[in-house]
């Protein structure tokens, strides 16, 4: 990202740098690099829970994920979240739909709590396993 670019960063609120994010994405996107997306995926928000997280660590409530009401989802703040204005999000790491790498990343969130629900956890393996065959290259 070019010197300019951070210094906008370091001066929006992260929910304006979405927004802009979003406007010019497919612009923005072509010249990325790895590392730069991956710094983007780093970018800390405070989400609807009211905890800090990095967008990578996010969920987006479309109406897919508006039925799981897991209480270490954290959403971002974001009006509309079924505008294709957002899709972008997932290129930044950020959860947008029910597939095995929502239930990896959610597995990985119990994990890192020090989780011992074994029925959560049970019945995110039994998830994987339904989903197996739909993204095994995600699971593996």
């Amino acid at each position: 990202m070019s010197p300019e670019f951070k210094t906008i960063l370091k001066i929006l609120d992260p929910t304006d740098t979405l927004v802009v994010l979003s406007e010019f994405w497919n612009e923005i996107a072509k010249g990325l690099s790895s590392a730069s997306r991956h710094e983007l995926s780093e970018i800390q928000i405070v989400c609807e829970n009211g905890e800090r997280r990095s967008l990578k660590d996010t969920y987006l409530r479309t109406k897919d994920l508006k039925l799981y009401s897991f209480p270490d989802l954290s959403f971002l703040p974001i009006d509309d979240p079924d505008s294709y204005r957002w899709h972008f999000l997932k290129d930044l790491g950020v959860t947008t739909q029910v597939n095995a790498l929502f239930y990896l990343k959610h597995l990985e969130q119990l994990s890192k709590a020090g989780s011992d629900d074994r029925d959560a956890i049970a019945e995110i393996y039994t998830q994987l396993y339904a989903r197996f065959q739909d993204d095994s290259f995600a699971i593996r």
